[in-house]
């Protein structure tokens, strides 16, 4: 069973956000998703969810940094739209060696783990854990838990 608990960071294909999120467009192949996934680290769940990742920034999000190997300091805003919830089944490991780049990832799956950063720093996810309180303060509505 993979981990998709709290901080763990994916390859999300941009087919699985477009039916996720309401009027979501995009020409890229993926984004990166961020998962809120307050569930133990190997607890089954039907769903995970996942913050959008995106490189410009739209008022109060989190920051991860260095997603990729090519870009080493680039930022990444992830929270600007609520969670998609997104089935676990979706979710593989996907070869060690794969790169979201590589030819052929798309037909591979579609959430890939991403293997240069699998999870986000300790202060990231600080960052992440006072992101998701502020949030639930300001709007209790807002919920990101699985059903």
């Amino acid at each position: 069973m993979l981990d998709t608990s709290l901080g763990t960071l994916w390859w999300v294909r941009e087919k699985v956000w477009a039916e996720k999120i309401a009027n979501y467009s995009s020409n890229r192949k993926f984004h990166p998703g961020l998962s809120v996934n307050e569930a133990k680290a190997h607890e089954s769940r039907e769903y995970v969810p996942l913050l959008h990742g995106t490189s410009r920034r739209h008022g109060n999000c989190v920051v991860v940094l260095s997603l990729t190997r090519d870009e080493p300091e680039h930022p990444t805003y992830f929270g600007q739209i609520r969670p998609a919830k997104i089935e676990a089944s979706l979710f593989t490991s996907g070869a060690t060696t794969l790169w979201h780049d590589e030819p052929g990832w798309t037909r591979r799956a579609a959430v890939v783990k991403n293997h240069h950063k699998p999870w986000v720093t300790e202060g990231e996810e600080e960052d992440l854990l006072q992101w998701l309180t502020a949030k639930r303060e300001r709007q209790p509505w807002w919920k990101h838990r699985n059903p």
